[in-house]
């Protein structure tokens, strides 16, 4: 490690993580509900990433430190849930055909194409099962209850199961080892309701350029005749964005220090004495910092170790907006890092 390194990781290593939690003091936005309606005449899957989407920005545009719980729900029809299932029934996700052996009669359950059926405040799947068995054949058309898990939230799809099938087949009048096979074929079955991922849009770059850690998910559902809502959410934790500068001057090279609790882009910057004149360094790094990382910026010899503490104007760039900050008498190889004394954003 040579000597400009070594400088570096000692400055680095008196960074107090404290400075990150500065920002908790600051007045803000209390913390609230953004909930989004569905846009009409949208496809489905599009209609939830775009309010998803939108959910985001205003979260992003208009929040301040503290908690926010985004809420956007969307709604599917007996249509369309009735296709998935189609889908899987076609593809061997739900078992047509099952044979079997129990307490010595040989079985056969022929299960027909399942349908949804959506009721206020409930939800059901009808199923029609032929059996044929060396004890006799039977007809057999049940209705058990649906559920969803709420713990769906943070997997590729949202599936519902079945929440009464053993009750209602004992009601049934089979032989009860035929009851038991069917309770086997089928109470475990997950049938998928809808086949995307709910949170695809809570991704790291978006969160890289935002001081914003998802504390909570949560999945809401409720039914109504012919609609089933499912009622996504997170609550989303953020700190106002914490921008601070240092001055380094080293064998013949000044260094611009930046250390962000967001991911930023350097974009331009100027440094003045405290008199405003003559300009120390002007210029356009346009270099990326990390989140919750430093930078040196290299200015080359332009003499910041000279003379009182100057002053330094940066603009900073995310993909979406832009801060400008202004720092009061930052030291000069003090090891420190200096907030901003005043911003426009």
């Amino acid at each position: 490690m040579n000597n400009i390194e070594r400088r570096k990781s000692k400055f680095n290593r008196k960074i107090n993580a404290s400075i990150y939690q500065s920002a908790t003091t600051k007045k803000g936005r209390p913390a609230g509900n953004i909930i989004l309606q569905n846009p009409k005449g949208v496809p489905m899957k599009a209609k939830y990433m775009l309010a998803l989407t939108m959910g985001f920005l205003l979260f992003s545009n208009y929040s301040r430190a503290g908690d926010h719980t985004i809420n956007t729900p969307i709604e599917l029809t007996e249509t369309a849930i009735n296709r998935f299932l189609q889908n899987q029934y076609q593809e061997g996700g739900l078992p047509a055909i099952v044979n079997g052996n129990i307490g010595g009669i040989t079985y056969t359950l022929n299960l027909s194409l399942p349908s949804i059926i959506l009721l206020q405040n409930e939800a059901k799947v009808r199923f029609v099962i032929d059996i044929t068995s060396t004890i006799g054949s039977y007809h057999v058309d049940i209705e058990p209850g649906l559920g969803i898990d709420p713990g769906n939230i943070s997997t590729s799809q949202v599936t519902a199961f079945l929440t009464n099938l053993p009750a209602l087949v004992q009601l049934l009048p089979l032989d009860q080892r035929l009851k038991d096979a069917i309770v086997q074929a089928y109470n475990s079955l997950n049938l998928v309701m809808y086949p995307a991922k709910l949170l695809s849009q809570i991704t790291t770059p978006w969160l890289d350029q935002r001081r914003v850690n998802v504390t909570n998910l949560s999945l809401g559902w409720q039914v109504a005749p012919g609609i089933l809502r499912l009622i996504p959410g997170a609550t989303l934790n953020s700190n106002v964005p914490l921008l601070w500068v240092g001055l380094w001057g080293f064998q013949g090279d000044d260094y611009l220090v930046v250390l962000s609790n967001i991911k930023v882009t350097v974009s331009q910057g100027i440094i003045v004495p405290l008199s405003g004149t003559p300009t120390i360094w002007q210029g356009s790094p346009n270099q990326i910092c990390p989140k919750g990382e430093s930078i040196w910026i290299n200015l080359g010899d332009v003499g910041i170790g000279s003379g009182d503490a100057p002053v330094a104007r940066i603009i900073y760039k995310t993909s979406d907006t832009f801060y400008v900050r202004e720092y009061g008498q930052v030291a000069v190889n003090t090891g420190n890092l200096y907030g901003h004394t005043k911003a426009i954003n």
